[in-house]
């Protein structure tokens, strides 16, 4: 099966239900979601792209883990359903910027999570090397997932939003630490285990 390539001057726009079950690239389009729909094929992450699920719809994916590189923005407010994770690595951002629900799994691998506006996230997210959680100032990122555990690394807290957690963010480690840098507000538990709240 051949690649669909959503390259830098293309536009992938899905107006009805649909299943693909062959592998996408994101080098540097839009992939654009007008209708709920699947994709059980692999997407690949490898230029900043566009991922646009329109309001009240949603883009189930079952294919691998979605390992980005770059800067992924979810410019609309449907809700993306992944099985797998959308791993945030070095250099990374995964930018939500009109209230889209994430409700599958989020790996913050020394990369940065930037919520524009009131965000729900209700998959678990893992913290696996130091990474931002950058939340602005009046907007609520509102997380329902498993406890987040902060290893041997540093969570910065680098804008002034409020995250309202169901569980706790877990300082389970010695070298672990929730660095707050601007006027930040947790609204659920956090759990100091070891490490250090640096505010």
């Amino acid at each position: 099966t051949g690649i669909i390539d959503v390259d830098g001057t293309s536009t992938f726009n899905i107006t009805q239900g649909a299943t693909i079950s062959g592998p996408i690239d994101l080098d540097g389009g839009t992939l654009d979601v007008d209708a709920s729909m699947t994709i059980s094929g692999d997407i690949t992450h490898t230029t900043a792209s566009d991922l646009e699920i329109a309001a009240g719809e949603t883009l189930s994916y079952t294919g691998a883990a979605i390992v980005s590189t770059s800067e992924l923005d979810l410019l609309e407010t449907g809700t993306l359903a992944n099985t797998n994770a959308i791993s945030v690595g070095t250099g990374s951002t995964l930018n939500i910027e009109n209230g889209a629900t994430v409700s599958g799994p989020i790996i913050l691998n020394d990369g940065l999570l930037d919520i524009d506006v009131d965000t729900s996230i209700s998959g678990d997210i893992t913290h696996t090397a130091s990474s931002t959680l950058a939340v602005a100032g009046g907007t609520i990122l509102t997380y329902t997932g498993a406890v987040i555990d902060l290893g041997a690394f540093t969570l910065d807290l680098s804008e002034a939003g409020t995250i309202t957690n169901t569980n706790a963010i877990n300082l389970n480690n010695a070298s672990s630490i929730l660095q707050i840098d601007a006027a930040a507000t947790i609204t659920g538990s956090v759990a100091l285990a070891g490490g250090t709240l640096d505010v």
